[in-house]
């Protein structure tokens, strides 16, 4: 191998070194599967009972590059009454992490049946934290996922493993509001996993 093709190799492995060391994790996404959200190590097969009528914004999803997604889900695995829903959407990042304005309401799935529920759709996310939020009319039971660190930090009342995982509020059941309403608790309890699905890198 001839001085310049020696110098242009080590170069490149040089550049290599680099983009390990300096290389976004949270860049790292496969499309065409499901989001996991900040801190979370994934759904389990608890499941929590929910309220109607409390809306609720979960688990925030770190968008580190800009994005498209093409999917809400929710895994409802003990069915509502009959004719009950539940309606999906995504919030943008307000003021000290609480959720600030609406970014899409992307409609309702039935929540009197059992299964894995969808909304397709397309919509592009630029770079950024989101809510994901959901409220229903009625008492599904959903997976949710496991709580694990978040940025609404621990628990205040007793400091154990249980973190404060999302916002959750009294509001009467239909679209959802714009911006999120306010005076909202945190909560450390089960929320119904909403999980946003990637269809590109853009």
């Amino acid at each position: 191998m001839g001085f310049l093709s020696n110098v242009i190799a080590k170069l490149a492995d040089h550049t290599a070194d680099l983009d390990a060391h300096t290389y976004n994790p949270w860049e790292v996404l496969k499309t065409g599967e499901y989001m996991l959200a900040w801190g979370l190590s994934g759904p389990t097969t608890s499941a929590t009972i929910v309220t109607a009528d409390k809306i609720s914004a979960a688990y925030p999803i770190v968008v580190s590059r800009p994005i498209t997604i093409d999917r809400l889900a929710i895994n409802v695995i003990v069915a509502a009454a009959a004719g009950k829903k539940a309606r999906l959407g995504i919030y943008r990042f307000g003021a000290n992490c609480y959720p600030g304005a609406l970014v899409k309401d992307y409609g309702e799935v039935a929540a009197d049946s059992t299964g894995i529920k969808v909304i397709d759709f397309d919509q592009s996310l630029s770079k950024g934290l989101y809510w994901m939020a959901f409220i229903s009319d009625g008492a599904p039971t959903c997976i949710h996922c496991y709580n694990s660190p978040s940025p609404l930090g621990a628990r205040s009342t007793d400091l154990n493993y249980k973190m404060h995982a999302f916002w959750k509020g009294s509001v009467g059941y239909g679209a959802l509001p714009d911006p999120f309403p306010a005076g909202a608790t945190m909560a450390a309890d089960g929320f119904p996993a909403v999980f946003p699905r990637i269809k590109s890198l853009d």
